[in-house]
């Protein structure tokens, strides 16, 4: 398994971060774990002179929780139904 780079992750993020426009579920998962890579790649605070990055992974909560309320209100939650194939004759 290749350990994913910075610049692969976020690329990632910003390739799905139209999830909710394009109405895609699956761009809203890969956009998900876009995220919770980044907050593990994202130091929770930095100063680099000029600004704060301490926002960052706060910020990538955020995206996070919005995309899976989104997954959860587009995925079909009808019951699973299951069939009694026992007496199934060939």
């Amino acid at each position: 398994m290749t350990v994913p780079t910075f610049a692969t992750v976020r690329s990632a993020y910003h390739d799905n971060a139209d999830y909710d426009v394009e109405n895609s579920v699956a761009k809203a998962r890969l956009f998900v774990v876009a995220c919770r890579r980044l907050k593990e790649m994202t130091p929770s605070a930095s100063n680099d002179g000029g600004g704060s990055l301490e926002d960052e992974p706060r910020k990538y909560e955020a995206d996070e929780k919005n995309a899976l309320a989104f997954i959860a209100s587009h995925v079909d939650s009808a019951p699973v139904r299951h069939v009694d194939l026992s007496n199934l004759r060939n």
